[in-house]
C-alpha cells in the first residue's frame, strides 16, 4: 500500500521540503506525465508488438521496449533526483523530435515533439531551461531542415514517409498526436489548477489578514481605552493620595477621597465606614444624597454580619459582587436601588481593619483584578492618613494640654514674683506740661507664650496710632515680656540657689547643734529670713492642746 501511495502525484517524496511550493508542484507535473506517458508506452508496447509480428519489424519494438522500461523506472523510483528525472524526461521527447526528423522530414511529428519539448523544459525546468530548450528545438530543425535540403544527410525514402493512404500511419500519428497533447495538456492543467488554488489560498489569505487586521485594529483600538483609562486612574489615585497626604481632619479627609473616586472611576456610589469601639462598622462618609441620608441616620452594620462591609472588616480581604442581584452577601439598602455591582475593600493598618471602602457601580460586573489593585491602594493610603489623623489630633490635644499647664506654670511663676516683689509698674512721661492733653488712652497687652502677663498703657492726643508706631510698640511689647521672663527666671533661680544653699548651710548647723534650743534658734532665724515673712514661731508641746503656749516651749524670731 506504501509503495503505491509513493507513485501518488499528490505525494511528495521525502527529500522535498514543504515549504518549496513550487518544488512541490514541479514534482507533481513531473509525476503525472511519468505515470501517463508510462501507461501510454505500455499500450504503445502492446500495438507495436502487433505491428512487428505483421511486417516483421522487430528493431523498432526492441526501442520502444528500452524507451519504455527506463520511463517507467523513473515513475517508480522517486528517490531519484528531481532535475534528473525532468531531464531524463525532456530529453526522450528531444530525441523522439530528432527521431521524427530522421525518419519523416518534414512531414513527419518531429516539429511536435520539439513544440512539446520546449514547453515541458519550460515548465519542469524554469524559464531560462526553457529558453534554452526553444533555440535548440529551433536550431535542430534549421541544421535537419539544411542538410536535407542541400543533401548533407539522405532524405528520408518515401515509403517512410507518412501515406495518407494507410491506414496504420494515421493511427500511430493520431496516438503520438495523442500522447504529447495529453502531456502538455496535463502540464499545464496541473499548472493552471495549481496557480487557480494559490489564487484562491491568496484570496482567502488575504480576506482572513483583512479579518485580522480588523480584529488587531479593535483590539488596538480596546487596548488603547483600556491603556487610557488605566493611566487616568493612576493619576487619579495619585491625586487622591496627594490630597489624602494634605488633609488633617478625619471628616474633610474622608469626604473629599470617597467624592474623588466616585468622581473619577465614575461610579455610582462610594461610601467610608470605621469601626467603632462596639464592634460595629459606622458610615462616616457617602457621596450624594444617599450618602448625607444614611451619615445622619447613623447607618451602621454590625462586624462580621451578612454584609458585604461586615464580611470584610471581619476578614481583612476585599469583597466583589459582580451582580448584587445573584450575590447573597451584599450590601442591600433601598437607598442605593440601582447598585449592580459592588466592591468592599478593607482599610488595614498593621494588620488592623480600622473600616472598610464600599465603591458601587451601575454596571455588571463593573470591576476587574487592575480596578481592585488600583483602588487597594487607594485604601492603603486612606488607612495611613486615617492613622495620621489620629496621631496630629493626639498631639495637638497633648500640646494643648501643654500649653494649658505652661500658662499656668507662668501666671503661677509671676504670681509669686508679685508675691514676694509687690506689683511691677513703671510710669515714663515725656512731657509732664502737656499730660493733661493726652485724653486718648490706648492698651497694648504683654504676652508671653499667648499668656498675657501685663500690658502697656499709652497716653496720646491721637485716637489711634499709625500702623508703623503700634508695629513699634508691640515688637518692643514682645522684647520686653522676653526680657522680663528671662528676668524672673533668673531671680528664681537665684531664689531657689539661695534656699538650697541655705537649707544646706542650715543642714550644717543642725548637725554642729549640741541642744535642743540651738537647733530651733537656728530654723526659726532660716525661715524668718523669707520676704513675706515677718514673724516666726516654733512651739514644741503636745499637739492640739488648747493651752499649748503654756504647756509648751515657745522661740520667736522676727523677719
Amino acid at each position: 500500500m506504501n509503495f503505491w501511495r509513493s507513485l501518488d502525484p499528490r505525494t511528495p517524496p521525502a527529500n522535498l521540503r514543504p515549504a518549496n511550493e513550487l518544488a512541490i508542484l514541479r514534482e507533481r507535473i513531473l509525476q503525472t506525465i511519468l505515470l501517463f506517458i508510462s501507461l501510454a508506452a505500455l499500450v504503445g508496447c502492446a500495438i507495436l508488438a502487433v505491428t512487428s509480428i505483421l511486417t516483421g519489424n522487430w528493431g523498432n519494438l526492441a526501442l520502444f521496449i528500452l524507451l519504455t522500461t527506463a520511463t517507467v523506472l523513473v515513475a517508480f523510483y522517486r528517490s531519484v533526483p528531481y532535475k534528473i528525472r525532468a531531464a531524463a524526461i525532456v530529453a526522450l521527447i528531444y530525441f523522439s523530435g530528432i527521431y521524427g526528423y530522421i525518419s519523416a522530414g518534414l512531414t513527419g511529428d518531429g516539429k511536435l515533439y520539439m513544440l512539446a519539448f520546449t514547453i515541458l523544459t519550460a515548465i519542469l525546468l524554469g524559464l531560462v531551461p526553457g529558453i534554452i530548450a526553444l533555440i535548440v528545438s529551433v536550431v535542430s530543425t534549421g541544421v535537419f531542415g539544411y542538410a536535407m535540403v542541400h543533401s548533407l544527410i539522405p532524405i528520408p525514402p518515401p515509403n517512410w514517409i507518412a501515406n495518407s493512404s494507410n491506414g496504420a500511419e494515421w493511427l500511430i500519428s493520431i496516438i503520438f498526436l495523442a500522447i504529447l497533447g495529453t502531456i502538455t495538456t496535463i502540464s499545464l492543467a496541473v499548472l493552471i489548477n495549481s496557480i487557480q488554488s494559490s489564487l484562491q489560498k491568496q484570496k482567502s489569505l488575504t480576506r482572513d489578514l483583512q479579518n485580522e487586521r480588523s480584529n488587531l485594529e479593535l483590539k488596538i483600538s480596546q487596548s488603547t481605552r483600556d491603556i487610557e483609562r488605566r493611566v487616568m486612574q493612576i493619576k487619579t489615585a495619585s491625586d487622591i493620595a496627594r490630597s489624602i497626604s494634605s488633609l488633617q481632619d478625619p471628616q474633610i479627609l474622608l469626604q473629599q477621597v470617597v467624592d474623588q473616586i466616585r468622581e473619577k472611576f465614575e461610579l455610582y456610589y462610594v461610601g467610608v465606614f470605621l469601626v467603632d469601639e462596639h464592634q460595629y462598622a459606622v458610615l462616616k462618609a457617602g457621596t450624594g444624597e444617599a450618602g448625607t441620608k444614611m451619615i445622619l441616620a447613623g447607618h451602621r452594620l454590625q462586624v462580621g454580619g451578612s454584609s458585604m462591609i461586615g464580611w470584610c472588616i471581619a476578614n481583612r480581604a476585599p469583597r466583589i459582587a459582580l451582580d448584587v442581584g445573584k450575590e447573597a452577601v451584599r450590601f442591600n439598602n433601598p437607598n442605593l436601588p440601582e447598585t449592580r455591582s459592588e466592591l468592599a475593600l478593607p482599610i488595614l493598618s498593621r494588620n488592623v481593619a480600622l473600616g472598610a471602602l464600599t465603591i458601587q457601580s451601575r454596571e455588571p460586573a463593573a470591576f476587574d483584578d487592575n480596578d481592585i489593585r488600583m483602588l487597594e491602594g487607594i485604601a492603603d493610603s486612606l488607612a495611613i492618613a486615617i492613622e495620621n489623623a489620629g496621631l496630629f489630633l493626639s498631639i495637638q490635644a497633648n500640646l494643648d494640654e501643654i500649653r494649658s499647664l505652661n500658662r499656668a506654670y507662668l501666671m503661677q511663676g509671676w504670681n509669686d514674683a508679685i508675691s514676694i516683689h509687690g506689683d511691677f509698674r513703671y510710669t515714663f512721661d515725656e512731657n509732664p506740661k502737656n499730660s493733661s492733653e493726652a485724653n486718648n488712652l490706648i492698651q497694648v497687652p504683654m504676652t508671653l507664650r499667648d499668656q498675657v502677663i501685663g500690658q502697656i498703657m499709652l497716653e496720646t492726643n491721637q485716637t489711634t496710632l499709625a500702623p508703623d508706631d503700634l508695629e513699634f510698640v508691640e515688637a518692643i511689647t514682645v522684647q520686653t515680656a522676653l526680657a522680663l521672663e528671662n528676668a524672673r527666671l533668673i531671680n528664681e533661680t537665684q531664689r531657689k540657689a539661695f534656699q538650697e544653699e541655705t537649707v544646706n548651710k542650715l543642714s550644717g548647723e543642725f548637725s554642729r547643734g549640741m541642744n535642743i534650743e540651738e537647733i530651733l534658734t537656728s530654723a526659726v532665724k532660716a525661715i524668718g529670713q523669707l520676704p513675706a515673712i515677718s514673724e516666726v514661731s516654733v512651739y514644741i508641746g503636745s499637739p492640739g492642746a488648747s493651752d499649748l503656749e503654756n504647756d509648751g516651749h515657745k522661740l520667736e524670731a522676727a523677719s
